[in-house]
């Protein structure tokens, strides 16, 4: 099970690629829950999504953030 969570009331959230390759491996035993906790002192669950990746369209996501190697650099500049 994977939780995402947002204060702010936004449609968007962050997964990470160990996070994706996880939910892909476990299929049919993966739940991604979206919970809101701006709506009310608990949260709100607005999304309950099994077999995560079967029913995410991968098209759809966005990359946000890259991961450089600081090694790969020094290397050019020796």
């Amino acid at each position: 099970m994977e939780v995402k969570t947002t204060d702010t009331g936004r449609d968007q959230f962050y997964i990470t690629a160990n996070e994706c390759e996880t939910l892909r491996k476990l299929a049919r035993d993966a739940w991604l829950y979206r919970v809101d906790l701006s709506a009310g002192e608990n949260g709100a669950v607005v999304m309950r999504l099994q077999d995560t990746m079967a029913n995410l369209d991968m098209e759809r996501f966005r990359a946000v953030v890259w991961e450089v190697d600081v090694a790969m650099f020094q290397d050019e500049s020796e």
